[in-house]
C-alpha cells in the first residue's frame, strides 16, 4: 500500500459517493493522483527511517550516530568512507564499559595490537612482599603498566595512547612500555642506617624517573648517579 496507484485507489474508496466527485478520469481524479504521489513518497521515507534506526543498515543518519557516540574523535584521522565511519561507530559502541585490564587488552586487540597490562606497581607491604619486589608509595596502587611487544609504529602508538586516555578510569594512571625500549630498573631503596664512602652508580634503562626511597639515616660521601 505504498505505491502512488495504491494510495490513489485508497483515496477514491474514502471519498463520498456522488456526481460531485466523479471516480472516472477527471480533474478531481488528477488531484487525487497528485496527492497519492506525495503520500507514497512520505510512506517510502518512513520505511527508510525504520531501516536507519538499525546501525547495520544506516546511511543517511551516520552524522547522528557519530554525534551520539562522540565521533569523529581526535584520536584518528577522519574516516575516508561511509563504511569506515560505520566501523568506527560500531567499535566505539563496543568500547563503552569495563575497567579491568582484560577489557583494555580487548580494546587494543580490536585495533590489531597485542598488549599486556601489569598491575604489580603497588605499595610495598610488610608480610606481603619480599626482598626484590618493587617498592613504591601508596599512589602506585593506581598505576598500570601497558607493555606492547613488538612495538608498533609511532602513529599506532599515538592512536592507542589517545584511545586509552579517553576511556581509562579516572583514578588510573597508565604507563607505557614499548617492545623496542630498554628494560626498566626499579628505584633505589633502603630501610635503616646506611654509611657509604664512594660513588653510587644506579645506571640502566628506566621507565620512570628514579627516586631514592628511604626510611632511616643515610650518610654518604661521594656522588650518586641515576643514569638511564
Amino acid at each position: 500500500m505504498s505505491t502512488p496507484a495504491a494510495y490513489r485507489q485508497q483515496l477514491i474508496q474514502l471519498q463520498p459517493r456522488g456526481k460531485a466527485l466523479p471516480i472516472e478520469d477527471s480533474v478531481w481524479q488528477q488531484l487525487l493522483g497528485g496527492m497519492a504521489i506525495e503520500f507514497s513518497r512520505v510512506h517510502g521515507r518512513m520505511d527508510s527511517l525504520a531501516g536507519e534506526i538499525l546501525l547495520q543498515s544506516t546511511s543517511e543518519l551516520l552524522d547522528e550516530w557519530e554525534q551520539s557516540v562522540g565521533l569523529p574523535g581526535s584520536c584518528a584521522p577522519a574516516a575516508a568512507s561511509d563504511a569506515e565511519r560505520l566501523e568506527r561507530i560500531i567499535a566505539r559502541l563496543a568500547e563503552i564499559g569495563g575497567q579491568d585490564p582484560e577489557y583494555f587488552i580487548g580494546i587494543a586487540a580490536r585495533y590489531g595490537i597485542e598488549i599486556t597490562i601489569d598491575e604489580d606497581a603497588i605499595p610495598f607491604e610488610v608480610g606481603v612482599h619480599g626482598m626484590g619486589d618493587p617498592v613504591g608509595g601508596d599512589e602506585w596502587r593506581y598505576v598500570w603498566y601497558a607493555h606492547v611487544d613488538p612495538a608498533p609504529s609511532v602513529a599506532v602508538r599515538e592512536l592507542l595512547q589517545c584511545v586509552f586516555k579517553s576511556i581509562a578510569p579516572a583514578d588510573r594512571v597508565l604507563k607505557w612500555r614499548w617492545g623496542d625500549e630498554p628494560g626498566c630498573i626499579g628505584p633505589f631503596y633502603y630501610d635503616g642506617n646506611m654509611t657509604h664512602n664512594g660513588n653510587i652508580d644506579h645506571s640502566g634503562g628506566t621507565c620512570e624517573p628514579l627516586q631514592a626511597l628511604h626510611d632511616g639515616t643515610f650518610t654518604h660521601n661521594g656522588a650518586i648517579s641515576y643514569g638511564g
